[in-house]
Protein backbone atom coordinates (compact mmCIF):
# COMPACT_ATOMS: atom_id res chain seq x y z
CA UNK A 1 0.00 0.00 0.00
CA UNK A 2 1.55 3.48 -0.79
CA UNK A 3 2.17 6.01 1.76
CA UNK A 4 0.57 9.33 0.70
CA UNK A 5 2.43 12.32 2.19
CA UNK A 6 0.38 15.79 2.73
CA UNK A 7 2.88 18.49 1.07
CA UNK A 8 2.95 21.10 -1.54
CA UNK A 9 4.26 20.10 -4.57
CA UNK A 10 7.15 22.17 -6.19
CA UNK A 11 4.92 23.61 -8.59
CA UNK A 12 1.86 24.35 -6.26
CA UNK A 13 5.05 26.30 -4.16
CA UNK A 14 5.95 28.24 -6.89
CA UNK A 15 2.20 28.96 -7.71
CA UNK A 16 1.75 30.09 -3.97
CA UNK A 17 5.52 32.00 -4.18
CA UNK A 18 3.73 34.02 -7.25
CA UNK A 19 0.73 34.77 -6.04
CA UNK A 20 2.59 36.18 -2.79
CA UNK A 21 4.99 38.22 -5.32
CA UNK A 22 1.59 39.99 -6.87
CA UNK A 23 -0.04 40.91 -2.98
CA UNK A 24 3.44 42.32 -2.43
CA UNK A 25 3.60 43.97 -5.93
CA UNK A 26 0.08 45.58 -5.78
CA UNK A 27 0.81 46.59 -1.77
CA UNK A 28 3.77 48.93 -2.45
CA UNK A 29 2.53 51.49 -3.78
CA UNK A 30 -0.54 51.54 -1.72
CA UNK A 31 1.68 51.70 1.10
CA UNK A 32 3.56 54.46 -0.45
CA UNK A 33 0.77 56.34 -1.39
CA UNK A 34 -0.22 56.31 1.98
CA UNK A 35 3.06 57.54 3.46
CA UNK A 36 3.17 60.44 1.05
CA UNK A 37 -0.10 61.09 1.87
CA UNK A 38 0.80 61.11 5.52
CA UNK A 39 3.25 63.34 4.50
CA UNK A 40 1.66 65.71 2.72
CA UNK A 41 -0.59 66.28 5.45
CA UNK A 42 3.01 67.14 8.08
CA UNK A 43 3.80 69.67 5.12
CA UNK A 44 0.34 71.57 5.14
CA UNK A 45 0.30 71.49 9.10
CA UNK A 46 4.03 73.15 8.80
CA UNK A 47 2.62 75.74 6.67
CA UNK A 48 -0.21 76.14 8.42
CA UNK A 49 1.84 76.56 11.54
CA UNK A 50 4.48 78.70 9.71
CA UNK A 51 1.55 81.21 9.10
CA UNK A 52 -0.06 81.38 12.38
CA UNK A 53 3.28 82.39 13.39
CA UNK A 54 3.53 84.91 10.35
CA UNK A 55 -0.12 85.98 12.26
CA UNK A 56 1.49 86.42 15.72
CA UNK A 57 4.43 88.61 14.93
CA UNK A 58 1.89 90.78 12.67
CA UNK A 59 -0.47 90.64 16.26
CA UNK A 60 2.89 91.80 18.04
CA UNK A 61 3.79 94.18 15.54
CA UNK A 62 0.90 95.36 12.98
CA UNK A 63 3.06 94.16 10.36
CA UNK A 64 4.15 91.25 7.88
CA UNK A 65 7.82 90.71 8.19
CA UNK A 66 9.86 91.21 5.30
CA UNK A 67 11.52 88.42 3.87
CA UNK A 68 15.68 90.40 4.31
CA UNK A 69 16.49 92.07 7.20
CA UNK A 70 18.94 95.10 6.90
CA UNK A 71 21.05 95.18 10.45
CA UNK A 72 19.31 94.14 13.53
CA UNK A 73 15.32 92.48 12.91
CA UNK A 74 14.38 93.26 16.47
CA UNK A 75 16.27 96.83 17.70
CA UNK A 76 15.88 98.38 13.77
CA UNK A 77 19.59 99.18 14.44
CA UNK A 78 20.84 99.07 10.63
CA UNK A 79 23.98 97.40 9.52
CA UNK A 80 25.77 100.04 8.59
CA UNK A 81 25.78 101.58 11.91
CA UNK A 82 26.46 98.25 13.26
CA UNK A 83 29.50 98.62 11.49
CA UNK A 84 30.58 95.04 11.49
CA UNK A 85 30.39 94.38 7.91
CA UNK A 86 33.26 93.50 5.56
CA UNK A 87 33.96 93.18 2.00
CA UNK A 88 32.57 95.57 -0.78
CA UNK A 89 29.56 97.02 1.42
CA UNK A 90 31.46 97.63 4.64
CA UNK A 91 30.89 98.91 7.37
CA UNK A 92 27.57 97.49 6.17
CA UNK A 93 27.07 94.15 5.49
CA UNK A 94 26.75 92.22 2.09
CA UNK A 95 23.00 92.22 1.06
CA UNK A 96 22.93 88.66 1.14
CA UNK A 97 23.75 88.18 4.70
CA UNK A 98 20.79 89.85 6.49
CA UNK A 99 18.85 88.12 8.49
CA UNK A 100 15.73 86.04 6.92
CA UNK A 101 11.73 86.14 8.23
CA UNK A 102 12.37 82.56 9.55
CA UNK A 103 14.67 83.95 11.98
CA UNK A 104 12.42 86.48 13.54
CA UNK A 105 9.27 83.65 13.56
CA UNK A 106 11.07 81.55 15.67
CA UNK A 107 9.66 83.05 18.97
CA UNK A 108 6.15 82.41 18.04
CA UNK A 109 6.62 78.73 17.10
CA UNK A 110 8.19 77.64 20.25
CA UNK A 111 12.18 77.68 19.15
CA UNK A 112 12.45 80.31 22.04
CA UNK A 113 15.70 78.62 22.69
CA UNK A 114 17.49 78.67 19.32
CA UNK A 115 16.19 82.60 18.66
CA UNK A 116 17.91 83.44 22.02
CA UNK A 117 21.06 81.41 20.90
CA UNK A 118 21.43 83.97 17.79
CA UNK A 119 22.93 87.73 18.13
CA UNK A 120 21.11 89.94 15.71
CA UNK A 121 24.07 92.48 16.13
CA UNK A 122 26.04 90.31 13.89
CA UNK A 123 25.05 88.83 10.31
CA UNK A 124 23.33 85.62 9.86
CA UNK A 125 26.40 83.64 9.11
CA UNK A 126 28.61 85.87 11.60
CA UNK A 127 29.55 84.69 14.99
CA UNK A 128 27.45 82.46 16.95
CA UNK A 129 24.74 82.48 14.23
CA UNK A 130 26.64 80.41 11.96
CA UNK A 131 26.24 77.62 13.63
CA UNK A 132 22.98 78.28 14.69
CA UNK A 133 21.16 78.93 11.66
CA UNK A 134 22.63 75.10 10.79
CA UNK A 135 19.74 74.01 13.41
CA UNK A 136 16.94 71.27 12.06
CA UNK A 137 13.80 73.51 13.16
CA UNK A 138 11.17 70.93 12.01
CA UNK A 139 8.44 73.59 11.07
CA UNK A 140 11.05 74.46 8.12
CA UNK A 141 11.54 70.97 6.93
CA UNK A 142 8.98 69.48 4.66
CA UNK A 143 9.14 65.63 5.45
CA UNK A 144 9.00 64.59 1.43
CA UNK A 145 11.95 66.25 0.65
CA UNK A 146 15.84 65.20 0.80
CA UNK A 147 17.92 66.51 3.45
CA UNK A 148 20.06 69.13 2.58
CA UNK A 149 23.65 68.13 0.53
CA UNK A 150 25.94 69.26 3.21
CA UNK A 151 23.92 67.68 6.64
CA UNK A 152 25.15 69.34 8.79
CA UNK A 153 22.63 72.12 7.52
CA UNK A 154 18.96 71.15 8.80
CA UNK A 155 17.84 73.10 5.88
CA UNK A 156 14.82 75.10 5.29
CA UNK A 157 11.91 74.38 2.66
CA UNK A 158 9.13 76.79 3.16
CA UNK A 159 9.24 80.11 1.13
CA UNK A 160 7.72 83.37 1.10
CA UNK A 161 5.70 85.06 -1.48
CA UNK A 162 7.13 87.71 -3.05
CA UNK A 163 5.24 88.48 -5.65
CA UNK A 164 4.93 87.61 -9.70
CA UNK A 165 7.87 89.81 -10.34
CA UNK A 166 11.48 89.05 -11.64
CA UNK A 167 12.24 91.96 -9.06
CA UNK A 168 12.10 90.02 -5.82
CA UNK A 169 14.95 90.78 -5.02
CA UNK A 170 14.89 94.79 -5.38
CA UNK A 171 14.64 97.06 -1.67
CA UNK A 172 11.28 98.39 -0.75
CA UNK A 173 12.48 99.22 2.97
CA UNK A 174 13.03 102.81 4.19
CA UNK A 175 16.67 103.56 2.81
CA UNK A 176 17.23 106.45 0.11
CA UNK A 177 20.86 104.99 -0.28
CA UNK A 178 18.96 101.23 -1.44
CA UNK A 179 15.49 102.25 -3.16
CA UNK A 180 12.83 103.97 -1.71
CA UNK A 181 9.50 101.98 0.01
CA UNK A 182 7.28 101.92 -3.26
CA UNK A 183 4.76 99.20 -3.36
CA UNK A 184 3.61 97.56 -6.45
CA UNK A 185 0.54 95.90 -7.15
CA UNK A 186 2.44 92.65 -8.78
CA UNK A 187 4.80 92.24 -5.33
CA UNK A 188 3.88 89.85 -3.15
CA UNK A 189 3.07 89.63 0.47
CA UNK A 190 6.40 89.56 1.57
CA UNK A 191 9.23 91.42 0.53
CA UNK A 192 12.84 92.39 0.81
CA UNK A 193 13.74 94.74 3.42
CA UNK A 194 10.43 96.52 3.79
CA UNK A 195 7.64 95.13 5.59
CA UNK A 196 4.01 94.75 4.01
CA UNK A 197 0.75 96.66 5.85
CA UNK A 198 -2.68 93.88 5.34
CA UNK A 199 -4.33 97.06 3.78
CA UNK A 200 -1.74 96.79 1.06
CA UNK A 201 -3.10 93.53 0.51
CA UNK A 202 -5.86 94.63 -1.92
CA UNK A 203 -6.80 91.97 -3.56
CA UNK A 204 -8.13 90.11 -0.74
CA UNK A 205 -6.09 87.64 2.07
CA UNK A 206 -7.66 84.66 0.57
CA UNK A 207 -6.46 85.76 -2.76
CA UNK A 208 -3.35 86.24 -1.92
CA UNK A 209 -0.22 83.43 -1.55
CA UNK A 210 1.57 84.18 1.43
CA UNK A 211 3.85 80.98 1.88
CA UNK A 212 4.98 77.59 -0.81
CA UNK A 213 7.73 75.14 -1.48
CA UNK A 214 10.90 75.03 -2.31
CA UNK A 215 13.60 72.20 -2.97
CA UNK A 216 16.95 71.86 -0.45
CA UNK A 217 19.66 72.02 -2.94
CA UNK A 218 22.59 68.80 -3.08
CA UNK A 219 25.74 70.63 -2.77
CA UNK A 220 26.70 69.18 -5.52
CA UNK A 221 28.55 71.87 -7.72
CA UNK A 222 29.95 69.20 -10.35
CA UNK A 223 26.58 67.49 -11.43
CA UNK A 224 23.92 69.80 -12.59
CA UNK A 225 20.29 69.02 -10.89
CA UNK A 226 17.45 70.77 -13.01
CA UNK A 227 15.02 70.92 -10.24
CA UNK A 228 17.12 71.90 -7.58
CA UNK A 229 20.29 73.86 -8.83
CA UNK A 230 19.57 77.47 -10.01
CA UNK A 231 21.90 79.26 -12.36
CA UNK A 232 22.49 83.36 -13.96
CA UNK A 233 23.47 85.12 -16.73
CA UNK A 234 19.56 84.20 -18.46
CA UNK A 235 17.88 87.24 -20.59
CA UNK A 236 14.62 88.34 -20.04
CA UNK A 237 11.71 87.71 -22.52
CA UNK A 238 8.43 89.37 -22.76
CA UNK A 239 6.86 93.03 -22.31
CA UNK A 240 8.33 93.30 -18.25
CA UNK A 241 6.67 95.50 -16.22
CA UNK A 242 3.87 95.80 -18.01
CA UNK A 243 2.22 91.92 -18.72
CA UNK A 244 3.34 88.55 -16.77
CA UNK A 245 5.35 86.70 -18.94
CA UNK A 246 3.80 83.95 -20.62
CA UNK A 247 4.14 80.26 -21.24
CA UNK A 248 5.92 80.66 -24.46
CA UNK A 249 7.67 83.57 -22.70
CA UNK A 250 8.77 81.30 -19.96
CA UNK A 251 9.54 78.23 -22.23
CA UNK A 252 11.84 80.30 -24.13
CA UNK A 253 14.04 81.40 -20.94
CA UNK A 254 13.36 77.89 -19.25
CA UNK A 255 15.75 76.37 -22.54
CA UNK A 256 18.20 79.07 -22.30
CA UNK A 257 18.77 78.60 -18.61
CA UNK A 258 19.34 74.94 -18.74
CA UNK A 259 21.74 75.57 -20.90
CA UNK A 260 23.54 78.03 -19.63
CA UNK A 261 23.43 75.86 -16.38
CA UNK A 262 25.71 73.04 -17.81
CA UNK A 263 28.20 75.45 -17.84
CA UNK A 264 27.53 77.28 -14.51
CA UNK A 265 24.94 76.42 -11.59
CA UNK A 266 24.59 76.65 -7.68
CA UNK A 267 23.54 73.52 -5.93
CA UNK A 268 22.84 75.02 -2.06
CA UNK A 269 19.72 76.49 -2.10
CA UNK A 270 17.48 75.76 1.02
CA UNK A 271 20.51 75.73 3.12
CA UNK A 272 20.12 77.65 5.18
CA UNK A 273 17.22 78.98 7.20
CA UNK A 274 18.54 81.45 8.43
CA UNK A 275 19.70 83.14 4.92
CA UNK A 276 17.34 86.28 4.03
CA UNK A 277 17.57 85.29 0.06
CA UNK A 278 15.49 83.83 -2.46
CA UNK A 279 15.62 79.89 -2.30
CA UNK A 280 16.31 80.40 1.41
CA UNK A 281 13.22 82.42 2.39
CA UNK A 282 11.36 83.55 -0.85
CA UNK A 283 9.76 82.61 -4.36
CA UNK A 284 8.05 84.34 -6.86
CA UNK A 285 4.69 82.83 -9.20
CA UNK A 286 6.39 83.75 -12.65
CA UNK A 287 6.92 80.24 -13.88
CA UNK A 288 4.33 78.02 -12.55
CA UNK A 289 4.98 74.99 -9.45
CA UNK A 290 7.50 72.37 -10.28
CA UNK A 291 8.66 74.75 -13.55
CA UNK A 292 10.50 71.93 -15.57
CA UNK A 293 13.28 74.37 -16.00
CA UNK A 294 16.08 75.69 -14.16
CA UNK A 295 15.51 78.16 -11.36
CA UNK A 296 17.59 81.40 -12.31
CA UNK A 297 18.62 84.84 -12.40
CA UNK A 298 19.41 87.91 -14.70
CA UNK A 299 22.15 89.13 -13.45
CA UNK A 300 25.61 88.02 -13.38
CA UNK A 301 27.34 84.60 -11.34
CA UNK A 302 26.62 84.47 -7.40
CA UNK A 303 28.13 83.10 -4.09
CA UNK A 304 24.84 81.89 -2.81
CA UNK A 305 21.65 80.40 -4.24
CA UNK A 306 19.63 83.11 -5.35
CA UNK A 307 20.95 86.75 -4.30
CA UNK A 308 19.64 88.05 -8.00
CA UNK A 309 16.48 89.01 -9.29
CA UNK A 310 15.12 86.49 -11.70
CA UNK A 311 12.70 83.40 -11.86
CA UNK A 312 12.32 81.26 -8.76
CA UNK A 313 9.46 78.94 -8.78
CA UNK A 314 7.63 77.06 -5.85
CA UNK A 315 8.60 73.20 -6.36
CA UNK A 316 8.13 70.02 -3.96
CA UNK A 317 8.68 66.73 -4.25
CA UNK A 318 4.63 65.45 -3.40
CA UNK A 319 3.60 64.15 -6.78
CA UNK A 320 2.07 66.89 -9.03
CA UNK A 321 1.47 69.59 -6.69
CA UNK A 322 3.00 72.00 -4.43
CA UNK A 323 1.35 73.06 -1.13
CA UNK A 324 0.51 76.67 -0.04
CA UNK A 325 -0.86 78.94 2.34
CA UNK A 326 -2.79 82.31 1.53
CA UNK A 327 -2.40 85.32 3.53
CA UNK A 328 -5.93 84.53 5.66
CA UNK A 329 -3.81 81.38 6.94
CA UNK A 330 -5.42 78.65 4.74
CA UNK A 331 -3.88 76.08 3.66
CA UNK A 332 -3.81 74.78 -0.28
CA UNK A 333 -2.43 71.98 -2.58
CA UNK A 334 -2.10 73.53 -5.91
CA UNK A 335 -1.58 71.15 -9.28
CA UNK A 336 1.60 71.52 -11.58
CA UNK A 337 -1.10 72.24 -14.14
CA UNK A 338 -2.78 75.37 -12.79
CA UNK A 339 -3.62 78.16 -15.16
CA UNK A 340 -0.40 80.26 -15.32
CA UNK A 341 -2.21 83.60 -14.95
CA UNK A 342 -4.02 82.45 -12.00
CA UNK A 343 -0.66 81.59 -10.61
CA UNK A 344 0.75 84.71 -11.13
CA UNK A 345 -2.40 86.59 -10.36
CA UNK A 346 -2.20 84.75 -6.68
CA UNK A 347 1.46 85.92 -6.35
CA UNK A 348 0.35 89.51 -6.90
CA UNK A 349 -1.25 91.05 -4.30
CA UNK A 350 -2.64 94.07 -5.98
CA UNK A 351 -3.41 93.32 -9.60
CA UNK A 352 -6.71 93.60 -9.46
CA UNK A 353 -8.03 89.98 -10.15
CA UNK A 354 -8.55 88.35 -6.74
CA UNK A 355 -8.49 84.71 -7.59
CA UNK A 356 -9.61 81.76 -5.62
CA UNK A 357 -7.23 79.06 -5.05
CA UNK A 358 -8.11 76.19 -7.30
Amino acid sequence: MAIRRNAFTLIELLVVIAIIGVLVGLLLPAVQQAREAARRSQCLNNLKQNALAIHNYYDARQELPPYQFDGNPSTGVRSVTLANGTGHRAPAWPAWLGHSLWTMLLPFMEETSTYDAMNLDLHCRQGVNAGVGKRTVSNFVCPSDEKFGDQTFGGVNYLANSGATRELYRSVGPNPALEPAVPRSWDGAIMRLGPTGLEQITDGTASTLLLSEGLKGDNDAAVLNFERDTTSQVPWVGSWPFTFPTAADLETMGQAADTRAQSWHQSNAGRSWAEGIPLKSAFNTLAPPNWGHVSFTHGGNYGSSADRNGVWPARSKHVDLVNVATVDGAVHSVGNNVDLSLWQSLGARGDGSPASVP
